[in-house]
């Protein structure tokens, strides 16, 4: 499973159904009502559609409604049950909803996957869990984290480990993305180049036929911030970047994990 936006229907009084976008079911899972037989290609597409009918006045279409009527109470159709843990959980407070568009009388909202690539998140801080990654590997609340810088290019993630200073060029999909406007004077080179001789560097002060790698004392956040504050970027405790960087967006992955393996294992989730 490849880390998708999801789409939120709100269609049946009191539930709405998750499901990823560019899988549009043909029927309500919970009442079986038939939903519009055109396409649903993406969301952007939807809001594209909805933004010329707005502008040229026309009334968006309608449900077919020669369906069977929908159910309530907590019986919903064929067994299907709604997710009460998932619903702990909603997106909308989370700042994952990044958009929402009227659509043959339901509102859909997208969730917007918070999990990116090394070669989607260019020139970025990257995180994932040392083992796996967060799609698959995560559990909030339990579990190390890895960390790496992306290249120029996203390429190359150079990272710390037992090995030593390592140039990956896989293993970082499904992470998540940290952003350094801090450092957006540096041109792609002097980007790259500053990250190789902060490898050199490192290694070099290490004892010989050692990595020098300590799993509390010197980690992977250890380099990270090393090579910050040679830019500039200082002043961060291991504590501290964690709390302004981390963080917040471990929590908002943790929303989006949580819904996203629901709609891999059912087809689609209920809150």
């Amino acid at each position: 499973m490849v880390a998708s936006d999801i789409l939120q229907v709100f269609h049946c009084e009191g539930t709405s159904v998750l499901f990823f976008d560019q899988a549009w079911p043909s029927r309500c899972p919970v009442c079986k009502q038939r939903w519009p037989t055109q396409p649903f290609e993406s969301f952007d597409a939807v809001l594209a559609t909805a933004e010329r009918q707005q502008k040229s006045g026309a009334e968006p279409a309608v449900l077919d409604q020669d369906v069977h009527p929908a159910q309530t109470g907590p019986e919903l159709s064929q067994g299907v049950k709604r997710d009460t843990t998932a619903s702990s959980v909603a997106p909308g407070g989370n700042g994952l909803v990044s958009g929402s568009v009227e659509w043959h009388g339901m509102t859909v909202q997208r969730i917007a996957s918070p999990l990116v690539s090394a070669t989607q998140s260019q020139r970025s801080l990257l995180v994932r869990p040392t083992a796996g990654n967060m799609l698959w590997s995560f559990t909030a609340g339990s579990g190390p984290l890895h960390v790496g810088i992306a290249s120029s290019d996203g390429s190359i993630v150079f990272n710390f480990d037992e090995r030593g200073c390592m140039r990956d060029d896989i293993g970082w999909s499904e992470c998540i993305a940290v952003q350094l406007p801090q450092l957006a004077h540096l041109s792609n080179e002097e980007w790259d180049a500053r990250l190789e001789s902060h490898c050199l560097e490192w290694m070099a002060s290490m004892e010989p036929q050692q990595t020098g790698y300590h799993v509390t004392d010197r980690n992977c956040f250890d380099f990270v911030l090393a090579w910050l504050s040679a830019l500039g970027v200082d002043g961060f405790t291991k504590s501290d970047f964690a709390e302004s960087f981390v963080r917040h967006r471990l929590a908002t992955a943790a929303v989006y994990v949580k819904l996203a393996r629901g709609i891999h294992a059912n087809g689609f989730v209920l809150l």
